[in-house]
C-alpha cells in the first residue's frame, strides 16, 4: 500500500518548481525499507523498520518472523484499498489544479503499478523514465540507482535549497525536512533536478558519469579521437 507521495511541478517557462506531497495515515503497522549507501551512492544494504503513521509511531522493531493473524487480513486489505483510493484522489486533484503534460519518473515500475491499482489513468500524459534514459545514454547493461546518479550530479539540500552542479532552487521552509533521500518528496526533488541536468547539461552529465564509472569518454562529432 502507498504510504506517501511526493511531486515537483515544473513549468520550464517560469522555472519555479512547486513541491507537493501527502502522507496516507492509517492505524496499521507498515514495513518501511530504506537503502543504506556509501558516500558514492553505492547501495550497501537495506534497513527495515515498522511504523504506524496514524499513531505517529516510528522506528518500531522489524520482526522477520511476524505473520499477520488470519482474522486481521481482511481489515488490512481494506486499509490498503483506502490508501490506494487516497492516492487516486491526490492525482485527480493534481490533474485538475495543474496543466500536466509529462510525468517524469526514475524507475517507474512500482509507481505505474500503484497508479493502476489506484485507478489513475496515465494514458493522457507523456511519460519519461530517467533511469532508462541514462542507461541508453551510457550504453550500460545495468541500471544506475537514484543514489548513485544523485552523487554524479552533486545533488545536495540545505538551507531550504536543493542544488546540483548547475542548478539550485528554493524549497518552502515548511517542507525542508521532507527533502531527504528515500522520502517521497526528497526523491521527487532529486528526480526533478536530475531532469534539469539531463536536459540542459547532458554532455557534462555523461562525462561525469563515465568518470564516476571509470569508463572511457565517448568521442563526439567534430572531435578527433586520439589513438
Amino acid at each position: 500500500m502507498p504510504v506517501e507521495i511526493g511531486v515537483v511541478l515544473h513549468d520550464p517557462e517560469e522555472d519555479r518548481p512547486r513541491f507537493l506531497g501527502e502522507t496516507f495515515r492509517y492505524d496499521i503497522d507498515v514495513e518501511l525499507w530504506r537503502n543504506v549507501t556509501d558516500t558514492r551512492g553505492k547501495t550497501l544494504g537495506v534497513t527495515a523498520s515498522v511504523a504506524n503513521l496514524w499513531r505517529g509511531e516510528y522506528q518500531k522493531p522489524f520482526l522477520r518472523s511476524h505473520r499477520l493473524p488470519g482474522y486481521q487480513v481482511q481489515a488490512a486489505r481494506e486499509v490498503a484499498r483506502a490508501a490506494f483510493a487516497d492516492l487516486g484522489l491526490f492525482m485527480q486533484r493534481l490533474s485538475g489544479d495543474a496543466d500536466i503534460s509529462t510525468l517524469t519518473f526514475f524507475a517507474d515500475g512500482m509507481e505505474m503499478m500503484a497508479f493502476e491499482q489506484a485507478g489513475v489513468d496515465t494514458d493522457e500524459f507523456s511519460r519519461v523514465d530517467l533511469q532508462r534514459d541514462i542507461r541508453r545514454r551510457l550504453g550500460m547493461k545495468d541500471h544506475l540507482s537514484l543514489d548513485r546518479v544523485s552523487t554524479i550530479i552533486g545533488f545536495s539540500s540545505s538551507k531550504a535549497q536543493i542544488r546540483s552542479g548547475h542548478f539550485s532552487y528554493q524549497v518552502p521552509p515548511v517542507l525542508q525536512h521532507f527533502i531527504k533521500p528515500h522520502r517521497a518528496l526528497g526523491d521527487a526533488a532529486r528526480i526533478f533536478i536530475l531532469s534539469r541536468e539531463l536536459a540542459e547539461a547532458g554532455e557534462t552529465f555523461e562525462a561525469r558519469a563515465r568518470a564516476y564509472l571509470g569508463q572511457p569518454a565517448t568521442p563526439r562529432a567534430g572531435y578527433a579521437a586520439a589513438a
